[in-house]
């Protein structure tokens, strides 16, 4: 049983201090293939997590802002990025409207979908939207929902060294209808068990695009990593590219 508001608690720390690799640059790169410039611009950063990538666009003469609902996330990229171009805010993703609109939106790394109801769920979408300017562009990643049944496992187990000690993580999940529930069970050198909860629902490209064009967001490309290759039903996830438009 997942309980509500699960993320409150699935992102204190504890996960990401276990299991978080950081290797931003290839992903900033992906991204900013699709700007007509690469500096200079306006970068809205939804769900930011700890800002690393907040940051980097920040570090290359933009200025970003990110926003995430959890105060450990914000906490820890406002003592280690904060500073004039780089911004944090600690609020609900759901309701934050900035002032100005910006030449970028992002959602990265499955940011959105984490309850069941589907109006809840896009309202993340809508305020993406509402954050971006006419003529801006939008990148959304999530997982394949197609990849997901075709290749489902209950079981995936990996080890994590961290400060010269392994730490176990086995990721437990379940499928239940268009949900994917997992439960993280953190085993450090100490046999201490940790359990973190969560799950996120699977929406299929048309879903999504029938949503976004409610939201004036065009899809205009999508690829199934960050090495541009195309999306399929085989890719693991799924980016979406598109543009904010009047009509």
């Amino acid at each position: 049983m997942i309980k509500k508001e699960w993320w409150i608690d699935f992102y204190d720390g504890t996960l990401e201090n276990t299991t978080l690799t950081v290797d931003v640059e290839p992903v900033y790169n992906f991204i900013t293939y699709f700007l007509p410039q690469k500096n200079k611009l306006n970068i809205f950063d939804q769900c930011c997590g700890r800002g690393y990538l907040t940051n980097e666009f920040a570090k290359n003469n933009n200025k970003a802002l990110g926003i995430d609902l959890s105060k450990a996330h914000i906490d820890f990229a406002n003592e280690k990025f904060a500073n004039k171009n780089c911004k944090f805010i600690c609020t609900d993703t759901k309701k934050y409207v900035s002032n100005n609109k910006f030449d970028l939106a992002i959602n990265w790394n499955t940011s959105f979908g984490y309850e069941e109801n589907d109006e809840e769920n896009f309202k993340i979408l809508k305020k993406l939207s509402d954050n971006l300017k006419f003529g801006g562009i939008f990148i959304i990643s999530t997982i394949n929902p197609d990849f997901i049944k075709n290749n489902f496992q209950k079981y995936l187990t990996r080890d994590f060294k961290k400060n010269g000690k392994i730490i176990k993580c086995t990721k437990e999940s379940f499928l239940e209808g268009n949900m994917l529930k997992s439960h993280w069970h953190i085993f450090e050198d100490n046999n201490k068990k940790i359990i973190k909860s969560g799950q996120t629902k699977l929406y299929s490209v048309y879903e999504l695009n029938t949503i976004l064009l409610k939201y004036n967001l065009f899809i205009e490309n999508l690829y199934g990593d960050i090495n541009f290759t195309n999306y399929n039903e085989d890719s693991p996830n799924m980016i979406i590219y598109g543009k904010k438009n009047e009509y």
